[in-house]
């Protein structure tokens, strides 16, 4: 599977984080979250995305995430405590951890449905990563100054 689109959102996102002012980024500008608050967000997306991603290959069941919205806190809160390096080293490492995973899924599993009452399937959470990506990197980019 080809990552190029997704590894090349991660570069985008990550060149934005290194632009964004370092006094602010601990300030709520986004909402009810500041700059780590969205990094540790992606972060625990990552992480559940390998483990979906392993159990797949292993033929385990995935469990569906149904609360988006308590899963994005868990995330944030289990990292709240952590300082910007472990946040940014986590965010990076996940990252690549990513973008290594895909290519692992066998092509005969790239297109089934992972829940069957779902229209998910490996194929098409590549999408939805680098689109998840792309929606932070707009947010971000609004507070940085242009390369």
């Amino acid at each position: 599977m080809k990552t190029d689109i997704l590894q090349e959102a991660i570069e985008s996102f990550d060149a934005a984080v290194l632009r964004f002012p370092q006094d602010k980024r601990r300030i709520k500008l986004f909402g009810e979250w500041n700059l780590q608050d969205i990094i540790a967000h992606v972060s625990g997306w990552n992480i559940a995305r390998i483990e979906e991603i392993n159990r797949l290959i292993d033929g385990k069941e995935i469990t569906f995430i149904n609360d988006y919205d308590e899963f994005n806190r868990q995330s944030i809160l289990t990292r709240r405590s952590y300082d910007w390096d472990y946040i940014y080293k986590e965010f990076l490492q996940t990252s690549h951890d990513l973008i290594n995973a895909y290519p692992k899924i066998p092509d005969n599993l790239l297109n089934k449905r992972i829940w069957s009452d779902k229209e998910f399937t490996p194929s098409k959470w590549i999408g939805i990563d680098t689109d998840h990506i792309k929606e932070h990197l707009v947010e971000i980019e609004k507070f940085v100054d242009k390369p």
